[in-house]
């Protein structure tokens, strides 16, 4: 996967700059799921891809509508913030986060300040 991003980098981005690098990054990202998939239908069970992911992919949809119809009125910065938020809301709406979930991500968020803090007031 990785000779695979860097190939398609090399080829994309003098053409297509940042979207290149998107577009090979996606394609890596392809590339890695496909082989996950592999392996676990074949090692372990099973796994069907329509129950899964329709969620992820609505999320994603509604993320980047919000960022594309604030791209030009929003800095990068906060658009992209706003775009997780609301890619994590829509997957809790659907289902996808519950609580246990949400309560493991805000152990890790306020593990990883408490970290980052310190070495910031020195």
């Amino acid at each position: 996967a990785a000779a695979i991003n860097l190939l398609l980098n090399l080829l994309l981005i003098p053409s297509l700059g940042l979207v290149g690098a998107a577009l090979a990054s996606v394609a890596c990202q392809v590339v890695l799921f496909s082989m996950y998939h592999h392996f676990l239908t074949r090692c372990l069970h099973r796994v069907s891809l329509g129950a899964v992911a329709w969620r992820a992919l609505v999320a994603s949809m509604t993320m980047a509508a919000v960022v594309i119809s604030l791209e030009p009125e929003l800095h990068f910065l906060p658009a992209t913030a706003l775009g997780v938020a609301v890619y994590l809301a829509v997957l809790w709406l659907l289902g996808t986060l519950d609580s246990e979930d949400i309560r493991v991500a805000m152990e890790l968020i306020r593990h990883l300040l408490e970290r980052r803090i310190p070495e910031a007031m020195q």
